[in-house]
């Protein structure tokens, strides 16, 4: 304490107090009672590091009154001490000295603001506290005042809001004179506990040092540290144990202006003794901030990671947090475990990026990792030949055989009380099972028999794999019957070693390539493999083996037992389906027209996939829903049964306790399932083992459909996996401002043509602008051709976090209403986009052109360019229109270039001699063998976002202007790189269709306009095409809408010098075809880029063939997606438009016209012309509604001579039908007979029983076989009713069908006597199938039972064949025509237009297509009909039209 005022404070610790002169615990107990006792101290120590000096009491000055309580210093001590006082002890205080100036007071405050002396603004510290660059960042301004000291920050802390007064003589640089809330305030400060001593030993200081590196140490009192939070006798003897926790909350208390650093408390201790406690990213950013040379291997000794007790076999796992630092700088590896088949001990790891083999050398370091397992690796030596290395991470949860049944033998171990698991898989190793963990019902230990029960076969799980443990703890599952033995556990074939996939791959006996899955039906798939004739046909879901639709797969043909099963498998298909042609035949009398009367069905290969090298499972989004089922009890089910909307992805387990009430609440499914029929939610594969039928997953979200345009789009998005969330502040950090100029140093190292007439032709609502055109005469009368493409690879730099966005998104999806976008906009509209008036980098393919359209010259470069004016193709075309003349409707666009002066009359010298020549290029791409597949797409015009009208899009001759040197741009520079980088260039392909598929497709128009359809090459199929067309339009425009059905899309592929057959692009008729056009929207072409870069720099490709068909892979994903949102954003905003129509017309439909395209049994296929729509009309959806009676089809005599015809048939050379439609059916109640609800069959309760049992007894029984049809319109889920036509055949047929010369013969009953025996065939089937809890059930004998009754359906159907039965059925069908005489008929041609009443109904997502019925004539229709612009709008100039974005391949 002090007297005189000149004097600081002492700091007098207890240590130095004499008790002869103070007694401490007299002080502590009662401080009132030394109020007025006065005392003498001498200053011991006074050093540099301490505001204070340190003092000791010497002695008690006699005279002093103890019981005087009136000495106010006491009293300030007392209050201080205690920490709840308002004012706490203030420790190392010096009045007479202050390290940061007093706050101003409000009102100089609120002045100097008012005077423009002190301005307001936010404090932005450098990198840490300690740094001298922080700065104050004034509001409203850009503005920068810098402050560079702490003194000047004065206790201003990052983030704080604060009143800066900059210093006189330099603007740029001031201090902080007031903060109004001070950001640390009631702030949780986490770090940790330091100490410090005095250099006499005498005094001891505490603080905490933050995690944050942006706030200061602070200061705690000893008196201000509960025991019960840290003991301070504990911590200061055993430092190791304090040395890395980091949770310490400390709370401050005040910072005054004399006290260098804050005063604090500490209030909480939330550390752990235990690694799982340890902030880890805490200790990772620490570490990364203090730059050390190997930051990992600190912080493997930070974390403790090696640190293992004696009782631990293998090592703990690495913090994920580690994992993923490790994996991001190359210190960690991810890969997956590769163990030999029958070996336990030779293991390896394969990285997944590289392919590169780390040989696991012993099991400690394989350290519980199984084949197959996802790891993580760190490499122990890479000097040797074959690098090594060690497993530090795997996430057991997705471990492969994580609750898998394995297949094994035991041995009793009753010392040990243990069961020991000898997996059959001897990569698997041995479990050790407790005897708790096996059920009495499985095994009795009592009477184990080694004899008997060690050589019997059972099934187990692995429960958990610990480090303490050497072998994994599981439980006994099961026993195996012997005769089941051999298939028990085989839903799907194990996959191939990488060994024997590289060996089978150089031999010849596998091949690689892309599998496509329907999303309508995931029974058959196709592989197409370059170098193959033919797609590989994998007809079933078993052979499928877990591959989805895009994934890299390795396929084997079939061969033996395999082939014949799965031939027989596609010929038991083929009855199936002849069945089901008979029913129908039964109904309507007539055998209908299928495309195999007409051309022989195409055979392929057959296969089956052994390896799944790059499969997107785990990767997607998955949209679907949970299908209520009455018969099951899910109050006690562990896990539901998620349906995918893509029919292609198979049903996945989603197990209750992994499912978040939050999104899918069980209880309210259970009770109110009705709500959930549409409720769809977002769920993810997360493991997918050859032991699980279906894969295992979880739900992510639920999607929220509203039955808005908005909702609806997000679903469209989710379902394609489309990311349209903002891009993160690392991506948008790599960008410059808007405001950036390109360098003039960059200038220099370009070919300079702004000074050229460069202009854009677009989209009239284009805003990512990234070409531009370019045509002068040159002085020898040839002309020098730009095509100038805008340089985004600038800015877009390999491997940075934009670039790594980019390869995801991989394009820019053009939805209705917006634009998803592959870049951030400041890109895509500003710095990349070829802005009229503004210099712009680009790639230029300057090519130079005699008049004839002969290509002389052409070569690449890099350019700086400034476009002059901004066209839309309509600004174009009405230069073309008006003989090369700028027309008046062009008047308000301004043209403008600051490094040269153009007028109008250059720009359109410029367009007629671009057109004259894209002319000439058209018809020699034409004359040469291109294709034309320019089919009619539809337009929207939008008002506010909301359709208001639509129409065909109709390409005109500006459009075609572009594209031809577009076209011309990239295959220039696909040859550019391909003699080059003949092995890793990216190109884009188009493969030839196949025969069979054009004639299955267009065979109907082949055969109506007596045309050959000639595909021996891409030139003669479009003169076929050109031959359709004069046919006149219909015909084209169908044909067009089949071409896109039947040909494969192109895609993006990696060159080959040994195959240069497989880069051929059939569409355009060229051998060398890439994307270089479109960067901005487009990923590929930035990887075209930045090879041509490389090039023009004479250096190697920046990717090598691997990389290269990563990105080919990654971009035909991205670009299938993107099509496919696109196409259902057009079809959603389509619905609505006419949804929103018929309520505002209060009609309930709309009257079109139509054209007939196709028949047959099943449907009738129509094309709506003015809606660019096709669709199918059920014609037994009609028939149960009771809206038709029967339906008449006549046909040509087919191509196989054994075909029957109609027994009353024409010999007509058209294929025409006759609707017989009931007597009560008038345009007055059509509708509400169609509305009218009929039994749905389609969903099956029994499917989800009895799949696994079909799909692990046979393999060419296939799940999918069983209920699905190869109609599009058939569901998949319709297992039941195919079930029953599969046991129609039960043999219990009566004996008066068979005796034909009875006249009492009833064939009505014998009929009805058949299906009474089918009827109780399939019951007595389904109940023994589905008695699952029936022990003695035999799912063989099932089997058996079920090939019996489809060879009774074949018996039948020769039966049924026979001449004789053949008159009985003729009897019957002439019977029921009698009945039909009445009922008015209509006839309908192929290609012949005809009325429909569309019904758009939003809610259900669909457009309904009903046939008119016939008094349609006979109403005026006028008003029913769809009328452009019926709906007012209120502000025409806000309405924007959305035009089709062209892609020019």
């Amino acid at each position: 304490m002090k007297n005189d005022r000149d004097i600081p404070y002492f700091e007098i610790k207890f240590d130095n107090i004499d008790k002869k002169v103070l007694s401490i615990n007299n002080f502590r107990n009662n401080p009132n009672n030394f109020r007025n006792k006065r005392y003498k101290a001498k200053i011991l120590e006074w050093n540099s590091k301490f505001k204070n000096p340190l003092g000791l009491l010497t002695e008690c000055i006699k005279g002093n009154d103890d019981d005087d309580d009136s000495n106010r210093n006491g009293q300030k001590l007392k209050n201080k001490l205690s920490i709840d006082n308002e004012e706490p002890l203030k420790y190392s205080k010096s009045e007479s000295t202050t390290f940061y100036e007093t706050y101003l007071s409000i009102e100089k405050v609120k002045k100097g603001i008012e005077n423009n002396t002190l301005f307001k603004g936010k404090l932005i510290f450098g990198d840490d506290y300690k740094s001298d660059n922080s700065y104050v960042l004034l509001n409203n301004s850009e503005d920068k005042i810098y402050i560079k000291s702490d003194v000047f920050r004065n206790r201003g802390l990052d983030g704080d809001e604060v009143i800066v007064e900059p210093f006189r003589n330099d603007n740029k640089e001031g201090k902080i004179v007031y903060i109004e809330n001070p950001s640390y305030k009631d702030k949780k400060i986490y770090g940790k506990m330091l100490y410090e001593v005095e250099k006499s030993g005498s005094s001891l200081f505490f603080y905490l040092c933050p995690r944050d590196k942006k706030l200061p140490r602070i200061e705690i009192p000893r008196k201000l540290i509960p025991k019960e939070i840290l003991s301070i006798t504990d911590f200061l003897s055993n430092q190791n144990k304090y040395k890395y926790l980091y949770n310490f909350v400390s709370q401050i208390q005040h910072w005054n202006e004399d006290e260098k650093l804050p005063i604090g408390k500490l209030i909480e201790n939330n550390n752990s003794e235990d690694l799982e406690s340890i902030d880890v990213s805490k200790i990772i950013e620490e570490v990364i901030s203090r730059n050390y040379n190997d930051p990992f291997s600190i912080l493997k000794i930070k974390l403790r990671v090696n640190e293992n007790s004696n009782n631990d076999y293998f090592e703990k796992y690495y913090p994920i947090e580690l994992v993923k630092y490790g994996i991001k700088n190359g210190y960690l590896f991810e890969g997956k475990v590769e163990i030999l088949k029958n070996k336990n001990s030779d293991c390896s790891v394969i990285l997944n990026d590289t392919n590169e083999k780390i040989i696991i050398e012993n099991k400690k370091d394989r350290n519980r990792g199984m084949h197959g397992d996802r790891v993580v690796v760190e490499i122990i030596d890479s000097t040797s030949k074959d690098k090594t290395g060690k497993i530090v991470y795997l996430d057991f949860k997705t471990s492969v055989y994580n609750d898998m049944k394995i297949k094994g033998k035991i041995k009793y171990s009753p010392e040990r009380r243990i069961v020991l698991f000898y997996p059959d898989d001897k990569r698997i190793p041995l479990i050790d099972i407790p005897v708790s963990n096996i059920p009495r019902s499985v095994l009795t230990l009592n009477n184990y028999n080694e004899e008997t029960d060690g050589n019997s076969y059972y099934n187990a799980k692995i429960i958990k794999y610990e480090n303490q443990s050497w072998n994994p703890l599981g439980e006994l599952i099961e026993k195996i019957d012997k005769i089941k033995n051999d298939n028990c556990n085989d839903y799907y074939e194990k996959y191939f070693s990488e060994e024997e996939v590289e060996k089978g791959l150089n031999n010849k006996t596998l091949f690689e390539g892309l599998i496509r899955v329907s999303s309508k039906n995931g029974n058959n798939s196709y592989v197409t493999v370059v170098g193959l004739e033919k797609d590989i046909r994998i007809n079933s879901v078993k052979l499928r083996n877990r591959a989805l639709d895009n994934d890299i797969v390795i396929v084997k043909l079939l061969e033996g037992e395999e082939l014949k099963s799965s031939e027989s498998a596609i010929k038991q298909k083929k009855e199936e389906n002849k069945l089901k042609d008979k029913k129908m035949f039964e109904k309507f009398a007539t055998k209908g027209v299928k495309l195999t009367d007409y051309i022989e069905e195409e055979s392929y290969p057959l296969g089956k996939v052994v390896y799944v090298k790059k499969s997107k499972a785990k990767s997607i989004d998955i949209v679907g829903k949970f299908k209520f089922n009455s018969e099951r009890n899910y109050a006690n089910e562990e896990k539901f049964i998620f349906h995918p909307n893509d029919k292609g992805i198979p049903l996945i387990d989603i197990f209750a306790e992994d499912i978040d009430p939050q999104i899918f609440d069980i209880n309210d499914f259970i009770n109110n399932s009705e709500k959930y029929n549409d409720t769809l939610f977002i769920a993810r594969i997360t493991k997918w083992s050859e032991m699980r039928c279906y894969p295992k997953g979880k739900i992510v979200s639920k999607l929220t459909d509203e039955h808005t345009l908005e909702s609806r789009t997000n679903i469209i998005l989710k379902t394609y996996n489309i990311d349209d969330s903002y891009f993160n502040d690392l991506i948008t950090k790599e960008i410059p401002s808007g405001d950036w100029q390109i360098p003039e140093e960059e200038i220099k190292n370009r070919l300079d043509l702004r000074e050229e007439c460069i202009f854009t032709i677009d989209p009239a609502t284009a805003k990512d602008l990234d070409d531009a055109l370019s045509c002068k005469r040159l002085d020898d009368g040839n002309y020098e051709i730009g095509i100038h493409i805008a340089d985004v690879s600038y800015f877009v730099t390999p491997d940075s976090n934009m670039d790594s966005e980019a390869f995801k998104r991989g394009t820019s999806t053009y939805l209705v209403q917006k634009v998803i976008p592959m870049l951030p906009k400041v890109l895509c509209e500003n710095l990349c986009s070829l802005n009229a008036g503004t210099s712009r980098l680009a790639f230029s393919i300057i090519i130079k052109m005699d008049k004839d359209g002969h290509v002389l010259e052409s070569k690449a470069a890099k350019t700086v360019i400034c476009s002059c004016v901004k066209l839309a193709y309509d600004h174009a075309q009405r230069v073309i229109d008006n003989n090369g003349e700028w027309p008046k409707e062009n008047a308000d666009i301004e043209i403008k270039n600051p490094y040269h002066t153009y007028t109008s009359e250059d720009v359109c010298n410029t367009i007629n001699n671009l057109y004259r020549l894209s002319h000439i290029l058209k018809e020699e791409r034409y004359a040469n063998g291109a294709v034309s597949l320019d089919r009619k797409e539809l337009w929207l015009e939008l008002n506010e976002d909301l359709p208001i009208d639509c129409g065909i899009y109709e390409v005109q001759e500006a459009n075609s202007l572009v594209e031809e040197f577009m076209l011309l741009a990239n295959t220039t520079v696909a040859n550019i790189l391909y003699r080059k980088y003949s092995n890793e260039s990216l190109l884009r392909c188009h493969e030839a269709p196949s025969p069979e598929n054009v004639k299955r497709h267009l065979k109907l128009i082949e055969m109506t306009k007596k045309i050959v359809i000639d595909v021996s090459n891409s030139k003669a199929f479009h003169d076929s095409l050109l031959s359709i067309q004069r046919a006149g339009s219909i015909y084209s425009d169908v044909a067009l809408s089949r071409c896109v059905k039947f040909m494969k899309r192109a895609k993006y592929i990696c060159s080959s010098a040994d195959h240069p057959e497989s880069l051929f692009h059939y569409g355009l008729h060229i051998p060398f075809y890439t994307h270089f056009t479109s960067p901005i929207r487009r990923y590929p072409d930035i990887i075209v880029h930045r090879q041509l870069k490389a090039l023009l720099d004479e250096k190697p490709s920046p990717y090598d063939s691997k990389k290269i068909r990563e990105i080919a892979k990654q971009s035909n994903d991205t670009n299938t997606n993107s099509s496919k949102a696109q196409d259902d954003s057009y079809n959603l905003y389509l619905v609505y438009l006419l949804n929103e129509y018929v309520e505002k017309t209060q009609k309930d439909y709309i009257i079109e016209d139509a054209l007939v395209t196709g028949f047959d049994n099943y449907n009738i296929e129509c094309y709506i012309p003015k809606f660019a729509y096709e669709d199918k009309m059920s014609i037994n959806q009609l028939y149960e509604k009771g809206i038709i009676k029967s339906v008449e089809i006549f046909k040509p005599a087919t191509l196989n001579s054994n075909e029957e015809v109609n027994t009353d048939s024409k010999n007509t050379e058209e294929v025409s039908f006759n609707i017989f439609w009931n007597n009560d059916v008038n345009m007055d109640n059509i509708l509400k007979k169609f509305n009218t609800e009929v039994s749905d069959k389609s969903e099956d309760p029994h499917q989800e029983l009895y799949f696994e049992n079909i799909i692990k007894n046979n393999s060419s029984l296939d799940f999918f076989n069983i209920i699905e049809s190869d109609d599009e319109d058939f569901d998949s889920d319709d297992a039941l009713e195919k079930y029953v036509e599969a046991v129609e055949a039960a043999t219990a047929y009566d004996d008066e069908f068979n005796d034909v010369s009875d006249e009492d013969f009833d064939s009505d009953d014998a009929i009805e006597k058949y299906v009474e025996a089918v009827e109780a065939a399939a019951a007595a089937y389904d109940n023994e199938f589905n008695d699952g809890s029936d022990e003695d059930f035999d799912s063989d004998d099932a089997l058996e039972k079920y090939v019996e009754a489809v060879e009774a359906a074949a018996a039948y159907d020769n039966k049924f064949n026979d001449e004789n039965n053949r008159k009985i059925i003729t009897k019957k069908f002439d019977n029921n025509k009698e009945r039909l005489t009445d009922c008015p008929k209509q006839n309908f041609k192929i290609f012949s237009s005809f009325k429909v009443m569309i019904i758009p109904n939003f809610d259900k997502m669909k457009i309904n297509i009903l046939v008119a019925p016939p008094d349609v004539t006979e109403h005026d229709i006028s008003n029913e009909c769809y009328h452009s612009h019926l709906i007012t709008k209120e502000s025409e100039s806000d309405a924007i039209i959305y035009e089709v974005e062209g892609s020019f391949d």
